[in-house]
C-alpha cells in the first residue's frame, strides 16, 4: 500500500484560449468603392463633383474638383458667345464625369489598404524591438 501524499495538491495552471476577436473598429472604417462611384456620378449629373472623393477621405481633392468644375464652366459660358463654349462645356462635364469616379475608386482602395495595414499585427523579433521601432538608446527611447 502506498500512502496518500500529505499537504495540498500541486497548483495547476490552465490556459484557456478563446477565439480571436476581430478588430471591429478597423472593419467599420472600410469604405465601398461602389458608394464613391455612385456619389460621383449621381451628384455629377447635378453638377456637384468631388463628393465621392470626399467620401474616400480625399477632402482637399473633392473641394478642388467642386470649385474647379464651376470655374471651368464659367469660362465655358463666356466662350458660348463665340460658340466654342458649347463644345468645351460638354467636354469639361464629360471629363469630370469620367475622371471623378476613377479618382474616388483609387482613393477608396488606398484608404482600405491603410485600414488593413493598421489592423494587421506586426511581427516582433524574439528578444528584440518590433520592426520599424527605434533602436534602444536611439532618439525615440527615453
Amino acid at each position: 500500500m502506498t500512502r496518500p501524499p500529505s499537504g495540498p495538491p500541486p497548483a495547476q495552471i490552465y490556459v484557456v484560449a478563446g477565439p480571436q476577436q476581430p478588430n471591429y473598429a478597423a472593419m467599420l472604417t472600410m469604405k465601398s468603392s461602389g458608394t464613391a462611384v455612385v456619389l460621383e456620378i449621381v451628384l455629377g449629373l447635378l453638377g456637384i463633383f468631388g463628393v465621392g472623393n470626399m467620401y474616400a477621405g480625399r477632402t482637399a481633392l473633392g473641394l478642388i474638383m467642386m470649385i474647379s468644375y464651376w470655374v471651368f464652366q464659367g469660362i465655358n459660358i463666356l466662350l458660348t458667345f463665340i460658340l466654342i463654349g458649347w463644345v468645351t462645356g460638354f467636354l469639361t462635364w464629360l471629363t469630370y464625369t469620367i475622371v471623378g469616379p476613377l479618382l474616388a475608386t483609387q482613393g477608396v482602395e488606398q484608404h482600405n489598404q491603410r485600414m488593413l495595414a493598421a489592423q494587421t499585427p506586426r511581427p516582433t523579433a524574439p528578444g528584440g524591438p518590433a520592426p520599424g521601432s527605434p533602436a534602444p538608446g536611439g532618439a525615440g527611447w527615453q
